[in-house]
Order: structure tokens, then C-alpha cells, then sequence
């Protein structure tokens, strides 16, 4: 039995240390033709810490797994490495390994027989005792990377010596998938390094802030993390909100990672390329409308931003500018009790995206007009 084929029971390794404060989560499912460019953004940063990635594929089918276990095998030099352990459950398969040309670099690969999506739990349990003892948590899914060697020490720096945030998260360049290109212009919160408010965290959704450049103290998603966060289609937004809801947000403005975008694999791109909603889909919409509101509710500091967010998202899934549209009726009655609680503005939203007019559809939503509606009618709302 070769080296590379021996099988580990689960126990403590000498060769790990003890001191790991830092660890990289990446969740991945039929990645396969972007996981070697994440798994690289793990290897580059340099770091006076140790820090492991966590890797878990979700049982992926487009021949992700082995794309993994080769680049292990190759990257961290299994044939010269005495730094590793492989061992099997009826889980999964798992690979525990140390870089050797980067001595803080540790992977701990999950290469899930079953896919786990609906049962977290499960999934964590297979690496919690390398973490539990971890300050500090980074994300980055496979479809995403890191450029920038620094990234993490930046940011890891940061938070130890500013002890009243809980989050960091830098500039990132988009990915598009459908036109294979770089967008023009960045993933920018705003202009220059500073603290985001909260209030735009929860108004401006999922995507002000890319998930592949956050990192964050851990403790703060524990026992009291809510319901109706865990509950949450989408994990990214609710732990965004929540972490401003117990500190303080800093912001890098300098592009570190890259966050694919208009990837139909993708929860938010599935959404949008669907003809029709399903009660299973409807039912996706009322958890994200639900966290909103259990926000809204818990923090009234910040009810006002959470019930906006709330009406755009029920706004946004309106499919035509027509109110007798098939599946504009099924938003329409599967929300009706949350649409009778819009504001004033957020009730000629609606009516204006349903209007049918498309003209007046297009000049309502006009540059100009939007930046007034920003800026000058918010206060309103």
C-alpha cells in the first residue's frame, strides 16, 4: 500500500498544531472548472499564523472530487510530504495535509459520498474539532479566489487590534459568467477604507459585500445566531446583517478576491432564470422576506432598511410589468398580507411595475429618477 493510499483513523496529529486561530470555509459543489483557482488564493497567503482551509464538496457530479484529490496529491507532494493523513467514513473521504512550501498552510478536504445540502449539521460535525478553537473565520466558495497574497494577514491584523468589529471584507473584481469577461467596474462598498454602515449592509442585499471577502470572528454565529437566519435560503446576507448587528464593519478598498457573478448554478441565478415559481420557490422567498422581518423586529434601530429590503425583494420577483401575469398572481397572493404593509413609495413600486406600460415603466426607472429616489425621496419611505 502506497503512501498516498494509506488510511487514517480520526485523531489528533502530532504534525498539527495546537495554536490554529484562523480558518479559510469553502463550500463547493460542480466546480470543477474553477476549484483549482480557489484552492490556489488558500496556498499564496502569506501569513505569520497558521491557518487551515477547510474544502467541502457537497458530493459534487462533474468530476470535481478527483480534480481535488489530484491537485492534493500534486500540490502538496504526497510522495516527499510526511505531513499528511488520508482516512474514509461512510461520509465521506477525508485529506489532511500541510503545505511544504508554505509552513502555515493546512488543508483539511471533505470529499462528501452523499450530498449533505440539506443536513448542515451533518456536515459540520465531520470537521468541527479542528476548528472549535479558531477566532476568526474566512469564506470563499469554489467558484471564487482570493488575488491578493496579503488578503488574510490584512485583514486577520485588523481585527486583532480593533477588538469592536466583527467583520472585515475588501473590493472585489466581477466575473461574469455569461459574457466570460471581467465586468468594467469593481465590487465596491465605497470609495477609500472605512467603516459601512449598517443601515447599507441591509439595504443594498447579498451582493454589496462578496462573500469570498469577508472574514469574521467566529464566536459571534453561535447558540444565539437566529432562527430565521439558519433558516435563510441564502446563508451570505443574514450572517452579513447579523455580524453588523454585533460590530463594527471595516472595508479595504483594494480588489483581493474575484466573485463570479451570473452563474446559473448559483442560488440567486437559478432564481432568476426561472419561468415559473414552484410552492418550493415561493416558499424560498418567504424565509428571505422572514429573516428580513426577524431583523426588523429584534434591532428596531434598524426596521425601517429591513422592511425596505423586504418590499424590494417582494417587488423584485414580479416577473412582467403586468398584474395578471400567471406568476405575478401567485407573488401577488402568496405576499398579500406583507404587500398591505408597504409604505407609501413602496406601494407605487408596485403599482408601477405592474402598470403595464412599459415606456412609463422604462422613465420610471430612469437614471435620473433613481438617483433622486436614492437620495432625496428616501427619507419618506
Amino acid at each position: 500500500m502506497t503512501k498516498a493510499n494509506r488510511l487514517h483513523e480520526i485523531k489528533r496529529f502530532d504534525w498539527l498544531p495546537n495554536n490554529i486561530d484562523v480558518f479559510i470555509r469553502c463550500l463547493t459543489y460542480n466546480h470543477v472548472s474553477f476549484i483549482n483557482q480557489a484552492l490556489d488564493g488558500f496556498i499564496i497567503q502569506k501569513t505569520n499564523f497558521p491557518f487551515i482551509a477547510v474544502i467541502i464538496d457537497d458530493c459534487s457530479i462533474d468530476g470535481e472530487q478527483k480534480v481535488i484529490s489530484d491537485y492534493m496529491i500534486n500540490e502538496f507532494d504526497f510522495n516527499n510530504n510526511p505531513y499528511y493523513a488520508i482516512w474514509e467514513s461512510d461520509i465521506a473521504k477525508f485529506i489532511l495535509a500541510k503545505h511544504l512550501n508554505n509552513s502555515n498552510c493546512y488543508f483539511h478536504v471533505i470529499l462528501l459520498k452523499q450530498n449533505l445540502r440539506k443536513k448542515p449539521d451533518l456536515k459540520k460535525k465531520q470537521y468541527y474539532d479542528l476548528i472549535k478553537n479558531c477566532s476568526y473565520q474566512a469564506e470563499c466558495e469554489g467558484d471564487d479566489y482570493w488575488t491578493d497574497p496579503n488578503k488574510l494577514q490584512m485583514q486577520i491584523d485588523f481585527l486583532d487590534s480593533h477588538p469592536y468589529y466583527s467583520m472585515v471584507c475588501c473590493r472585489a473584481k466581477m466575473f461574469s459568467m455569461k459574457s466570460n469577461s471581467f465586468r468594467p467596474k469593481d465590487n465596491f462598498c465605497r470609495h477609500g477604507d472605512g467603516d459601512l454602515n449598517p443601515k447599507e449592509i441591509i439595504r443594498r442585499g447579498g451582493y454589496y459585500i462578496p462573500t469570498c471577502s469577508i472574514t469574521y470572528r467566529q464566536n459571534l454565529q453561535g447558540k444565539d445566531y437566529p432562527d430565521y437566519c439558519r433558516k435563510s435560503p441564502v446563508g451570505d446576507y443574514p450572517l452579513q446583517i447579523w455580524l453588523a448587528m454585533k460590530g463594527k464593519v471595516y472595508y479595504f478598498d483594494a480588489p483581493m478576491a474575484v466573485y463570479r457573478v451570473d452563474n446559473p448554478s448559483a442560488w440567486s441565478g437559478k432564481k432568476d432564470a426561472l419561468n415559473s415559481y414552484s410552492e418550493k420557490d415561493l416558499d424560498a422567498f418567504r424565509r428571505q422576506v422572514d429573516m428580513l422581518k426577524g431583523f426588523a423586529k429584534d434591532y428596531p434601530q434598524y426596521s425601517k432598511p429591513c422592511v425596505r429590503r423586504a418590499e424590494f425583494f417582494i417587488n423584485s420577483k414580479f416577473r412582467s410589468c403586468h398584474a395578471k401575469d400567471p406568476e405575478n398572481q401567485k407573488v401577488l397572493n402568496y405576499f398579500k398580507e406583507d404587500i398591505k404593509q408597504f409604505g407609501i413609495l413602496g406601494r407605487i413600486d408596485k403599482r408601477m411595475r405592474l402598470c403595464g406600460n412599459k415606456k412609463l415603466l422604462i422613465l420610471y426607472y430612469a437614471t435620473v429618477f433613481k438617483w433622486l429616489f436614492h437620495n432625496y425621496l428616501d427619507k419618506f419611505w
